[in-house]
């Protein structure tokens, strides 16, 4: 008779996969018996280690007596350390990313100085240039303004000549 829906048949225990060769030095862990006549005081105990000494697969001392083995410790060890490194690798590349932010940011601010300061040195000419010729054309019109400079311009530009003698003119009287 075919089972139920819905039910589940119980299921055949899956096959274990070969150990590879690099678990092959892990040994099962042994569990001292609970019953001290199973290890005579002595002598060897049924598993076949001498009293006193370790057994040969049991875990090293500062591991814990719930079955884990030094195996998975060392994985677990493995994986901490690899996120450590993985933290590591991706602070510091965070860091020298942001460094180099930092030094890109600061060479485009020095060029932006840079080009500041060449503009405000070239202003600074043409201002110093301005400066010579307004003094330039401010003697120039002192000069002009003489009496003497009158006289010369008359002569020479409007072909006025110096009389020889003065004559006064005298308006009529009005009646």
């Amino acid at each position: 008779m075919p089972p139920a829906r819905g039910r589940q048949q119980a299921a055949s225990p899956r096959p274990r996969p070969p150990q590879s060769p690099a678990y092959s030095n892990v040994k099962p862990l042994q569990r001292k018996a609970a019953n001290p006549a199973a290890n005579p005081p002595g002598g060897n105990p049924p598993g076949g280690n001498p009293p006193g000494g370790k057994q040969s697969g049991s875990p090293p001392s500062g591991s814990p007596p719930n079955g884990v083995t030094p195996l998975f410790q060392d994985r677990k060890q493995s994986q901490r350390t690899a996120f450590s490194w993985r933290w590591f690798r991706r602070s510091t590349l965070v860091f020298i990313v942001s460094m180099l932010t930092v030094l890109f940011l600061i060479a485009l601010l020095q060029g932006v100085v840079t080009q500041t300061q060449v503009r405000i040195d070239d202003l600074n000419t043409r201002i110093a240039e301005e400066e010579e010729s307004k003094r330039v054309l401010q003697r120039q019109e002192t000069e002009m303004n003489t009496p003497a400079q009158f006289v010369e311009v008359a002569k020479n530009k409007l072909g006025m000549v110096t009389p020889t003698t003065v004559i006064y003119l005298h308006p009529p009287l009005r009646q």
